[in-house]
């Protein structure tokens, strides 16, 4: 029978030469040992601790095959297909050796020259602890072109192989060679050879997977160039196709990616894993987890009359959680993200660096890029700038205190705080704070702007400690000098480190030092210092502490933490959410050298660490990177490296995760990345992911094109702006939280996932409802006029117009209405007599029900400051007038839910205001009013607290039932006595207005009629500036 080719005889086998020049590169730098492979070496060379690593693990798996299945059975058979220079079985124990029958399979020049030398090695002495002449009696040469199956079955049979001796089939690095009808057949015909018997049968082969990402298309090119094409890894690209051609060829068994059987060997053997860890400097992780990851174990067996000792490793290999096979994401699109841009001819070419945005134009965002290993093949201290108008260039910097090349590091931007409060800590380690106010402006918005650099490596062994200041303006570096007095952190690499920059709404942030506690108070824009997480030493120790270098003082303060602290890691990435004031942190490389799939959140207020569970996407990762997108509110992945083989086949390349719901709004694949940076411009609304790439094992390098990812909020004309948000469920607040920091922020805050108590459950049935409170009479809003918008029917309810009737009722005839019959209706409790309501009271037949959550108590239910709770019932689609409140109050969601639009107090000659309500029905399609809105649908067991003076629509989105509680944020003597719903203003407000109006018209009546407008509007101008 013709023979069908391998792949071209002479090229495959200089592939099993490369290998044994590798395992040879790793026997002589202390991996294993093996005294036989220096005589089929040719020549040295000295691999990477890469290869060398990766040639130990595969010599490790293959001998703890042959030792435990050798446990199991005192006769044995073993088989090794494609032996090549294999020399681990002629290592075996002398003892072992007698209850062996061994059998080489391939070419005829292999054979030839293996056989030869073993045979010169019998006729020697130096080899002692080999006996090869009793090896060599034991064993069956068999010279043939595995593509003749009937040659290479003859030879075995010929070799007094037979089916009724337990017998172990080894295949390492052959069977994608083969032409896959050809290995398949192959597979058949030992399967038929002992299929019957009651032998216990292993076959154990080891082959190349994932030829489409990034370094399986290096791979095969690589291979395809040396005329060594795999022929079998387009058909048989993945474990489970592996395990398929098992099974359909008559196997039962297993295809166990190669990281697991890794992890599986270090388990068991831990101090041989310390010791390898130390033999060489390492820190080609990306790489190592790449090329693991292009590999499988398929373990099948035929005919086991018992269970073997092999058996029992595969399914401890397979009862390991390091891989999820099973689990995958379908790719979609929602339109958030675009196809990307390639950036070509522009950008940076290499990996390792750090990136970071620049704000020195808001038309025309800037990136700097530092450091790295660049695509010339070495690491490098160039500075690279990007702008969107200009292509990147290299800075020649010329200070003498420039940084050296070195990769790993970071770099964040730093500003100066204008507003710093220094108030030193009492006794009782209370403290009084006083917001200052700041004004910026074109010209002293930035103090300075400044990037820090810190860390990094230049050898594993050669990690750096010190922190240099790049100037923006000047384009110079200087190093920053720290009292050596003082703590700093330990010097590291492949740390992350975020910028604290938060550019709306006023925040807090708390540092702690010398018994005294300043705080950082800003009105518009809160920017100031680098926080620096996680890392790994020289000596490979894995660091969890949390640093953050001010701005202010140039100092680094370790900050304590409270909560699920993240184990040290390295690695990994992080990023700060501007809005919800959340430090969050993902993924990287734990000390054991896992991969880790956890995501936790840091809340800077509160200093409480939150992991977060459930995420809707496989998240093991390192060397991603993770970005917050303001605009979308939603933390964007991108690339990165996965234990999982065929990650990005079965998750994509970008994810994006909405931080409001939990959910992935878009999962889509780009090209693979790695080792890159990411840096939001907010300004044109895209990614800038620059470089990225790796080494790709012995086949070469791949390098990444940077590249522009174009994000686009779905939501079309809702508003920019985002409400601070915070999940209970996911972060840690107590009432001292609220009432000594959140609080005092005077914005409106979302609680999510709050326990309102009994009312959650009972009050979704309206029978009960009505049952407890059916007969109570009540007043109800009845809506005459509904208005068509794009979507749906809206109740718009006008209380200057009135276009809605009063209308008393039983209290189950309101339930019926809203949650049966859907007429627009809308209920808010009042008292009889017009006095000031009283939930508990006047409704005390369900009042037991809701529970207000603990940390408001202090702040709401105080006897000074309580002023009335008030029950709220809406049909759906049914929408309240735009107004204010003069008291603080919170609303609490119980059933359905509701869209809130909230505009700040500035709004309020936009919103045309008269008293306390406004004349435009529709600011929700106001383009003005939209920018500035917050907008925020509550669910139930949410809380949405509302401070005065804030304007706010609130929309039923389905039938809803709520409550709200008002309380006065100042001394009661500034309020009405006869305010029954909170619309009334402060009383020095009324005698304010009241004065000024009677001022100016008696000043305005000496002013000409024709210039009186004019006039009016001078003096509104001038009274804007009035502060």
């Amino acid at each position: 029978m013709k023979s069908v080719p391998v792949s071209c005889s002479k090229e495959v086998q200089l592939t099993n030469e490369d290998a044994t020049i590798s395992k040879r590169s790793a026997n002589r730098a202390g991996y294993f040992e093996d005294p036989l492979l220096k005589l089929f070496c040719k020549r040295l060379a000295k691999r990477t601790s890469l290869i060398n690593r990766i040639y130990y693990y595969r010599v490790y798996a293959m001998r703890t095959v042959l030792d435990t299945f050798l446990q199991s059975f005192d006769e044995v058979q073993i088989i090794n297909i494609g032996c090549g220079y294999d020399t681990s079985t002629y290592c075996l124990d002398k003892n072992k050796w007698k209850s062996i029958r061994y059998y080489e399979v391939d070419f005829p020049e292999v054979i030839a020259r293996k056989r030869s030398l073993l045979e010169r090695i019998a006729k020697e002495a130096s080899i002692s602890t080999i006996h090869m002449s009793d090896v060599l009696h034991r064993t069956t040469f068999i010279p043939c072109d595995l593509g003749d199956i009937d040659n290479v079955m003859q030879g075995l049979i010929k070799g007094n192989l037979v089916p009724q001796k337990p017998t172990l089939i080894m295949a390492e690095c052959v069977l994608q060679y083969i032409n896959p009808d050809t290995s398949t057949r192959l597979l058949t015909s030992l399967g038929s050879f002992f299929s019957g018997h009651t032998a216990s049968v292993h076959l154990v082969t080891f082959d190349q997977i994932e030829p489409d990402d990034t370094f399986g298309r290096v791979m095969t090119r690589t291979l395809r160039k040396k005329s060594s094409e795999l022929y079998g890894i387009a058909k048989f690209s993945s474990c489970g196709e592996q395990l398929k051609r098992l099974r359909e060829t008559g196997w039962q068994g297993k295809a166990i990616p190669f990281l697991n059987v890794i992890q599986y060997l270090r388990e068991k053997d831990p101090k041989e894993a310390s010791r390898v860890d130390k033999l060489e400097d390492f820190d080609e992780y990306e790489s190592y987890y790449e090329t693991c990851g292009h590999y499988c174990f398929s373990i099948g067996t035929i005919s086991a009359s018992h269970t073997s000792s092999l058996q029992q490793m595969v399914a401890e290999i397979e009862s390991l959680e390091e891989v999820n096979l099973n689990r995958e994401v379908p790719l979609y699109f929602s339109g958030v993200v675009n196809d990307a841009t390639p950036l070509p001819s522009i950008g940076y070419s290499g990996y390792g660096h750090a990136s970071v945005g620049l704000s020195l134009s808001v038309s025309n965002p800037r990136v700097m890029t530092f450091g790295g290993f660049s695509k010339t093949g070495k690491r490098t201290n160039d500075v690279f700038m990007w702008d969107h108008q200009t292509e990147c260039n290299i800075k020649q910097c010329l200070s003498t205190e420039l940084p050296c090349p070195r990769m790993y590091h970071s770099t964040t931007h730093l500003f100066s705080i204008r507003s710093f409060i220094e108030a030193s800590a009492s006794n009782n380690n209370s403290t009084v704070t006083t917001a200052i106010k700041y004004e910026p402006s074109a010209h002293n918005q930035l103090i300075d702007n400044k990037v820090l650099l810190y860390g990094g490596r230049a050898a594993p062994s050669n990690v750096f400690g010190e922190a240099y200041l790049f100037d923006c303006h000047t384009e110079s570096w200087g190093k920053v000098d720290i009292d050596e007095s003082e703590k700093v952190p330990l010097a590291r690499y492949r740390h992350a480190a975020t910028t604290l920059d938060v550019s709306t709404g006023c925040h807090v942030f708390l540092e702690e030092c010398d018994n005294k506690q300043f705080y950082a108070l800003t009105s518009d824009i809160f920017v100031g210092s680098a926080v620096v997480f996680g890392g790994i030493s020289k000596e490979g120790l894995c660091f969890g502490d949390l640093w953050l270098f001010c701005s202010v003082r140039r100092r680094w303060i370790a900050l304590n933490t409270v909560g699920s602290n993240p184990e040290p890691r390295h690695s990994h990435a992080m990023c700060y959410d501007t809005i919800a004031m959340n430090l969050y942190i993902s993924g990287g490389i734990d000390s054991s050298g896992l991969v880790l799939g956890d995501l936790h959140c840091l809340h800077l207020p509160t200093r409480c660490w939150k992991k977060i569970s459930s995420l809707p996407f496989e998240t093991q990762l390192f060397s991603h990177t993770m970005t917050f997108a303001a605009s979308l509110n939603s933390l964007v992945f991108i690339g990165g490296v996965s234990p999982v083989p065929g990650y990005w086949r079965k998750n994509g390349t970008v994810r994006v995760l909405d931080l409001y719901r939990w959910t992935l709004i878009e999962c889509r694949a780009i090209p693979q990345v790695c080792g890159h940076q990411a840096v939001f411009l907010s300004d044109i609304g895209a990614l800038y992911v620059v470089g990225g790439g790796l080494q790709c094992f012995s086949f070469g390098s791949a390098y990444n094109e940077s590249f522009l990812l174009h994000l686009e909020n779905p939501l079309i004309g809702k508003p920019q702006k985002n409400i601070l948000t915070i999940d209970l469920s996911k972060s840690c607040v107590s009432g001292s939280d609220w009432n000594d920091v959140l609080y005092k922020l005077r914005e409106p805050i979302h609680f999510k996932s709050m326990n309102l108590g009994e009312c959650m459950v009972k009050w979704k049935t309206s029978d009960y409802l009505c049952e407890k409170e059916g007969k109570r009479q009540v007043i109800v809003h009845n809506i005459k006029e509904k208005c068509i918008t794009r979507k749906d029917v809206i109740y718009r309810m006008d209380f200057i117009q009135k276009n809605f009737v009063y209308q008393t009722q039983s209290f189950a005839e309101l339930i019926q209405d809203c949650f049966q019959q859907n007429i627009a209706t809308y209920f808010r409790s009042i008292a009889r007599n017009d006095k000031t309501c009283d939930f508990w009271k006047n409704f005390p037949h369900i009042a037991k029900d809701f529970c207000l959550p603990d940390i408001f108590r202090k702040t709401v239910l105080d006897e000074k400051r309580y002023w009335q709770s008030c029950l709220r019932v809406s049909s759906e689609n049914v929408q309240l007038w735009t107004h204010y409140d003069i008291m603080d109050n919170v609303l609490c969601q119980i059933v359905g839910s509701k869209k809130v639009l909230l505009y700040p107090p500035n709004a309020y000659t936009d919103l045309r205001m008269r008293d306390s309500v406004s004349r435009i029905l529709d600011p929700e399609n106001d383009p003005v009013l939209r920018k500035n809105a917050l907008e925020i649908v509550l669910q139930p067991g949410d809380v949405l607290f509302i401070p005065a003076l804030w304007f706010h629509s609130i929309t039923a989105l389905s039938p809803s039932i709520g409550i709200n509680i008002f309380w006065k944020h100042l001394d009661s003597n500034y309020y009405s006595s006869n305010d029954n719903y909170g619309n009334h203003d402060l009383i020095p407000m009324i005698e304010a207005r009241k004065k000024l109006i009677e001022q100016v018209q008696d000043a305005m009546s000496a002013v000409p009629v024709g210039y009186r407008n004019f006039t009016l509007q001078q003096i509104a101008d001038d009274l804007k500036n009035y502060r």
